[in-house]
């Protein structure tokens, strides 16, 4: 017999009634707060005080923010996040002239905010419609599966906005062909910049710190949220009016102490818990180290292309730090998978699932489920090298991407999607452009087989030809020849005799194959992963909890150090006197002396100190259980108020994704005293302050 899933997946621990909950599984959905007992935890709200679906609950200063989180801190509508979950904006807001990134900013006046593209959504309610979901979808395998899930959910998303066009909505599937909740979202429009620390504030450690503990980053901006005069979302217009939103975060500007109890709300984007130990293997010895050598390649070139030129590097800054963020945390991940025994600890899990489905009750319905989950990743370890390059080509080379969306075109004989090929050209730059094709076709040449760029065996091509035949390209000139054509829709962006195009001859029987993989492998995962998740409820006698998908969740903890390796011990706080040692060390902690004097300053706020140690408190050390998308989340303590917000994990708890463990996962924030100190003394951002009606 199948196991039905409980509302929410929740895990039923019978014995201990959720009191004695390992956080574990701690990234909780929101509707299923009311079965953790708070009180035991050390948090003084009750579960609707936290979430529910009538307004007025903690949840509702909760925003995600593009691919961050942030939360409302005043009731005129200003949101408090971090500095990189803005980077992105900042950097294309920022000239030589301007440089925002570098020197910070502030808006002194509402007129002054600038607008960042970013969307500010807000979760209003959710509901369970896996049966609607998965109506006729039962029978139907690959693409007529996928075709029909996309019929069904776009109709319940058609069907909710029918009811009120107010709001937007989202299916996000909870369980991989079994569970699936619409999300309600009050989507606002307009964001602006209201103020950013200096990067040497917002970034200080760069790279060299980043996941890693001590930490010293005053890693948060602020931003305002408006609306059109009637009060609902609009697109960015200067007519427009702060949102008042129903609930923001009171500041406690006492911050934290080492064992306080703290929770996180926020939006979480993808964890791999409950996927099988043939996935975790396939992350770690193929996935994983691929994305990491060509990440590195990439950031390499990018430093060396833009040295000197700030305006070119500017470009490439929010690319550069997405890529390096991603690096780092990737090579944690291989790190924590090569110290513990998490993959096999999955291995053992999966043998034992194995033995289960084998017995006569279980091997009608779930057969060789573990067996054939091993022998489809097999499949796909066997070419991934290959495929990984390939993808690669067609995605961040723009002028290849426009090259094979214009081949297949031709090939496949389909109607040309003319606005396609304007959007490949986002990072446009022609050396990074073409050392990257340079880079990826010898790769795919070395991983398959002798390939040509043209006529010439693209082992005979010197640096100098590869030059000369990308110049050549009309691929090559977006602006003269492919944004013309493709604003006109006319076909004469196909020339045979274009020497891109000509690789593209060669590269679309490796397109094909690679599309051919990954629509097998596809259809065969969609088939056995709701059965794997099945025999895993069985195996373990218990529904569980859903992995982190980008939707509202709920995580507690305490404020507290760890040992991260054998003899070395991590207090959770830092403070000021850690950035005054660090200074000016080596690149990534740069610090002016105009802002090292202001550090040294004796004349602090008595409120801003910690009263043990007489400092100013800088960041913060808890074993919540956060992965990214929650950066930029409040920490809140036990009365719900604001202490810190939530940027980073420490390096060993980069393995998060996969397994949690309070020995090695920690979290990182900044502290809010640090935040209220970098806008009174050097941001000097006093109307923020009295808007927080905080007094120094």
């Amino acid at each position: 017999m199948k196991l039905k899933l409980l509302p929410w997946a929740i895990v039923p621990i019978i014995a201990l009634t959720l009191s004695f909950i390992r956080p574990d599984e701690g990234q909780y959905p929101v509707n299923i707060i009311s079965s953790i007992n708070l009180k035991a935890v050390g948090i003084n709200l009750k579960a609707n005080e936290i979430f529910n679906e009538t307004g007025g609950a903690v949840s509702d200063a909760l925003v995600r923010l593009g691919g961050c989180t942030g939360s409302f801190i005043s009731k005129e509508g200003m949101i408090i996040t971090n500095h990189h979950c803005v980077f992105g904006s900042v950097s294309r807001l920022s000239t030589p002239t301007d440089n925002y990134l570098r020197d910070g900013f502030y808006a002194a006046e509402n007129e002054k905010e600038l607008h960042t593209g970013l969307p500010a959504k807000i979760t209003i309610s959710s509901k369970d419609v896996s049966d609607e979901v998965l109506n006729g979808v039962k029978s139907l395998v690959g693409t007529e599966r996928d075709q029909k899930l996309s019929i069904n959910i776009k109709s319940i998303v058609m069907a909710a906005r029918l009811k009120d066009s107010l709001f937007t909505y989202e299916v996000s599937e909870m369980f991989k062909g079994k569970q699936y909740f619409l999300f309600k979202y009050l989507t606002l429009l307009d964001v602006r910049l209201v103020y950013v620390p200096p990067r040497y504030i917002g970034e200080f450690g760069a790279e060299t710190d980043n996941w890693e503990w001590p930490r010293h980053t005053g890693d948060f901006s602020v931003v305002r949220a408006y609306v059109g005069k009637d009060g609902k979302p609009a697109k960015y217009n200067k007519d427009n009016v702060p949102f008042n939103p129903k609930r923001h975060l009171k500041i406690n500007p006492n911050g934290t102490k080492e064992n306080d109890a703290v929770f996180i709300l926020g939006y979480p984007g993808r964890t791999y818990r409950h996927q099988p130990a043939a996935f975790v293997d396939h992350q770690y010895k193929h996935f994983m180290p691929e994305v990491v050598d060509w990440f590195n390649w990439r950031i390499d070139k990018m430093h060396e292309l833009s040295k000197g030129d700030e305006g070119r590097y500017l470009r490439f800054a929010g690319t550069i730090k997405g890529l390096a963020n991603t690096e780092k945390n990737f090579r944690g991940k291989i790190q924590g998978l090569t110290r513990t025994d998490v993959l096999k600890q999955k291995e053992n899990q999966d043998k034992e699932m194995a033995q289960l489905a084998s017995n006569a009750a279980n091997k009608a319905i779930y057969g060789d489920v573990i067996e054939d989950i091993s022998t489809n990743y097999g499949r796909k370890n066997a070419n991934f090298s290959l495929d990984f390059y390939v993808g690669r080509m067609l995605r961040d080379v723009p002028f290849m991407a426009a090259a094979m969306h214009a081949y297949i075109q031709k090939t496949e004989k389909k109607d040309y999607v003319y606005n396609r090929f304007t959007s490949f050209y986002r990072l446009h730059d022609h050396d990074l452009n073409l050392a990257s094709f340079q880079f990826l076709a010898r790769k795919i040449n070395d991983l398959y087989a002798p390939t040509h760029f043209g006529k010439r065996p693209l082992t005979e091509m010197s640096d100098d030809k590869f030059k000369k035949c990308y110049k050549k390209s009309r691929f090559s000139d977006y602006l003269n020849k492919v944004k013309p054509a493709a604003v006109a829709k006319k076909a004469s962006l196909i020339d045979k005799k274009d020497a891109m195009y000509q690789f593209c001859e060669e590269l679309y029987p490796l397109y094909q194959e690679l599309i051919k993989r990954q629509a097998a492998f596809k259809e065969k995962n969609d088939l056995l992963m709701p059965l794997y998740t099945e025999l895993k409820m069985q195996h373990l006698k218990s529904n569980f909890v859903p992995d982190a998908n980008s939707t509202l969740r709920f995580t507690y903890g305490r404020v507290k150090g760890f040992s991260p390796n054998d003899g070395e011990y991590h207090y959770p706080h830092t403070s000021l006197e850690g950035i005054l040692e660090k200074a000016n060390s080596r690149e990534d902690y740069f610090m002016p002396q105009d802002a090292m004097d202001i550090y040294r300053r004796d004349n602090v706020a008595k409120s801003l100190l910690d009263p043990k140690t007489g400092k100013v408190t800088v960041g913060v050390l808890y074993n919540l259980d956060t992965t990214g998308g929650n950066s930029g989340s409040p920490i809140l303590d036990a009365n719900g108020d604001l202490v810190g917000v939530n940027f980073d994990r420490a390096y060993t708890a980069t393995i998060n994704d996969y397994a949690w463990n309070d020995k090695y996962s920690r979290s990182i924030g900044v502290d809010i005293r640090y935040v209220l100190y970098v806008m009174k003394y050097i941001g000097k951002a006093d109307r923020i302050l009295d808007e927080l009606e905080i007094k120094l």
